[in-house]
């Protein structure tokens, strides 16, 4: 699948224009869909989740033409192309090579995908310095000698490097002469795209879940559930009971016990009923011998059965990673959906993610309203820096270079600017490295982000959008109270894990509690104000730029 030029790997069309095709994001795009496939599959049902890609310039050896094989062979049809019947037996013939691996990949898809969430329009500063130079029309020496000038007018090399344009300029004789049209043109940063995305579960959302009851059932109903009779010494001391009831689908949880004889230990069994007392079961899995499995297995067969009413809702894997206090928590993920790699990363299942951010809403001491960043972390580029150490796995999985190698957590930092804007708050803080510390205990903490990179880019940030950056306290929890789920529901633990109460329906009841209970500590953190700071209607891809580069119409 990554062996993407290979010899008759590629389509070539009447204008010379070549393509391939790549399963890079073949995952993303059946969660996206939801189109579960059949088991017999025909080649134009794997052309749905199979992009198209062309060569690209620059460390990109190739990018992603933003469409699907079969939305590609569709648009030749819309537009009456001739290279249509050739572009549909090539598509067939690759996709014939790749059945095997295609044969195996799951019908249904994942629950868990990436939403996308609004995001700024990000832009290149490349383009604004190129026409800032003056030049109208000018050979294309003259062209490569001013754009490599460009990186001393505070042009990031890897800005340059990436956006092709040096490449593109290649192409041409040393004496032609372009028009600044023309160079503008040869400048492509899509494939840098970051995207905000929330991972997600597809399914139904039921925060209740299951209600424990107690409800007898007469043996005749429940053998005509589906129950094989047992032996004759058991059936007259044999009794069943609904033990669970999920509270939104009405699906029943019967826990069957009996006693073998006069000495022996009584046993049990659990079966699922649905809401009309019906029998649901795997022949080959039911009955079940724990609760557990019962309740997965339930689980299971409502995400089949009501598959309809499917609603994406996010899914929070690091909440107990966080100082209390907080409200809105999320889980935020700076993703490159159109940079061709594929890289998986440790803590969430989306593809390409550059970087994670943690964040809560909070209230400063002063009644201020903050956007706070519990977390800040990048898995690629750590993953990166493992590699060229030589400290990562033999046996490992290669991990492929990203862009924003330097700048990231400016990246980050300028994504959550915009954000806190948005939401109407009046800072953006973070975290400090002891904070994390003290959160993280044993675990390493990238200490030179937090004592370094961060503060250093929050001062240009400020330094070019003249805001006031300054350090504010905020009041936390203190550590001395947790919660855990059990049997019968959710405790406030102590630090020794001894429960300090009865259990809890939910877990939210039990977090209020508990937060109710902390004793409050205040700790400064670093903040952005954001007052008198004009609306943001776009971002700079590379450094900070000038603030009329953040508010200038699109």
């Amino acid at each position: 699948m990554s062996r993407l030029f290979e010899p008759n790997d590629y389509f070539v069309d009447a204008q010379g224009n070549r393509y391939a095709l790549s399963a890079m994001r073949w995952d993303e795009r059946h969660r996206r869909s939801r189109r579960v496939l059949p088991e017999r599959a025909s080649c134009w049902d794997y052309a749905a989740l199979i992009d198209v890609m062309s060569p690209g310039s620059g460390p990109a050896a190739v990018r992603f033409r933003g469409m699907t094989a079969l939305s590609w062979l569709m648009q030749l049809q819309n537009a009456g192309s001739p290279d249509l019947p050739a572009a549909s037996s090539w598509v067939q013939a690759q996709v014939e090579l790749w059945r095997a691996y295609c044969d195996k990949r799951p019908r249904v898809p994942d629950a868990y995908f990436g939403v996308e969430l609004s995001a700024p329009r990000m832009v290149s500063l490349l383009a604004a310095a190129v026409r800032a130079t003056g030049l109208k029309r000018a050979g294309v020496a003259q062209w490569r000698r001013t754009v490599l000038g460009l990186a001393a007018k505070g042009i990031k090399a890897e800005e340059l490097a990436f956006s092709g344009l040096l490449e593109g300029l290649e192409q041409y004789d040393d004496e032609q002469v372009l028009a600044v049209d023309r160079v503008l043109e040869l400048i492509d940063v899509d494939n840098l795209q970051p995207r905000l995305v929330a991972e997600s579960a597809h399914g139904y959302l039921s925060r209740s879940g299951w209600k424990e009851c107690c409800e007898r059932i007469a043996p005749p109903y429940l053998r005509a559930l589906g129950t094989r009779r047992r032996a004759q010494n058991r059936v007259a001391i044999r009794r069943a009971l609904i033990r669970y009831r999920h509270r939104t689908f009405g699906w029943r949880l019967i826990r069957e016990a009996w006693l073998p004889d006069l000495v022996s230990a009584e046993r049990h069994l659990w079966y699922v009923a649905d809401e009309r007392g019906r029998y649901v079961h795997d022949a080959k899995s039911a009955p079940y011998t724990s609760l557990a499995e019962a309740m997965a297995a339930a689980e299971d067969a409502m995400r089949k059965h009501f598959r309809a009413w499917y609603r994406a809702h996010p899914v929070e894997h690091w909440s107990a990673y966080v100082a209390g206090g907080g409200e809105q928590y999320r889980e935020l993920l700076v993703q490159l959906d159109d940079w061709p790699s594929d890289y998986r990363a440790r803590h969430f299942r989306t593809r390409n993610v550059l970087a994670h951010v943690r964040t809560s809403v909070r209230e400063s001491c002063d009644g201020q309203r903050l956007l706070y960043l519990d977390e800040v972390q990048s898995d690629w580029h750590a993953d990166l820096v493992a590699q060229a150490r030589g400290e990562w796995p033999k046996n490992g999985r290669p991990v492929h270079a990203a862009p924003f190698a330097k700048e990231w957590p400016l990246l980050v930092l300028k994504l959550m600017l915009w954000r806190a804007q948005a939401m109407g708050v009046d800072a953006l803080a973070w975290s400090t490295f002891e904070m994390q510390k003290r959160i993280w205990g044993p675990n390493r903490v990238p200490e030179a982000l937090y004592k370094r990179t961060l503060p250093e880019a929050a001062k240009s940030l400020s330094k070019a959008l003249g805001l006031e950056l300054r350090e504010i306290p905020i009041p936390f929890h203190a550590w001395r109270y947790g919660i855990k789920s059990s049997a019968r529901g959710w405790l406030v633990i102590d630090l020794l894990g001894n429960p300090v109460t009865r259990p809890f329906a939910g877990r939210q009841q039990a977090e209020r509690f508990a937060e109710l209970i902390a004793e409050k500590i205040e700790r400064k953190v670093p903040a952005l104000m954001l007052a008198g700071l004009p609306r943001i209607r776009q971002i700079p891809f590379y450094g900070v730029g000038r603030l009329v580069d953040w508010t200038r119409p699109g």
